[in-house]
């Protein structure tokens, strides 16, 4: 046993401990994201499993309403989705949504919804909420929370009226839904 031990050097055995207390350390530190943190996650994928109409060079993603991401949706900047950059940008007006192929609806807006789901439709606009009932109302796709995860729901109807095609691996993920009232 003592012969193994030989085998490593002074400089061996201390990179060793420091690698192992790096890794402990980083482990007790690393902080578990936050709900918007992955939030922000599954809208970058949903980009990934989504075909628009017309797409020209840039991907913007717009929020409408109050923000409840903080810096998170900034991360999605510059990234690469169906091979297009992400863009981020806040809107306050309907006037806004021309600047928009993906959109998340603010619960702040659920005065508003049943006119931004109309015009996002006519636009091609994939819409998406954190909102309940947002997705039988014309959201295409709802993020909801369930067993302290996130999981999502799909209005299939409000997508084939946006002229969206979802990849079917994204929709045999969500929970499917359709108008609660047809619109």
């Amino acid at each position: 046993m003592l012969k193994k031990l030989n085998k490593f050097s002074p400089e061996h055995i201390l990179i060793i401990i420091l690698l192992l207390s790096f890794l402990f350390r980083n482990g007790a530190n690393a902080q578990k994201p936050t709900e918007y943190e992955v939030k922000t996650a599954f809208i970058y994928n949903f980009a990934k499993f989504v075909e628009w109409q017309k797409i020209a060079d840039e991907l913007p993603l717009c929020i409408i309403g109050d923000d409840p991401f903080g810096p998170a949706m900034k991360n999605l900047e510059g990234k690469t989705a169906a091979g297009k950059r992400i863009v981020v940008r806040n809107i306050s007006s309907i006037e806004g949504l021309k600047k928009c192929r993906m959109l998340f609806i603010s619960s702040s807006e659920k005065g508003r919804l049943s006119e931004i789901t109309g015009i996002a439709k006519d636009m091609g606009i994939l819409t998406i909420s954190d909102t309940e009932s947002f997705a039988e109302k014309g959201v295409v796709i709802n993020l909801y929370m369930e067993d302290d995860k996130v999981r999502f729901e799909i209005n299939i109807d409000a997508a084939t009226d946006a002229r969206l095609q979802i990849n079917s691996r994204l929709l045999s993920l969500a929970r499917i839904v359709h108008y609660k009232n047809k619109q």
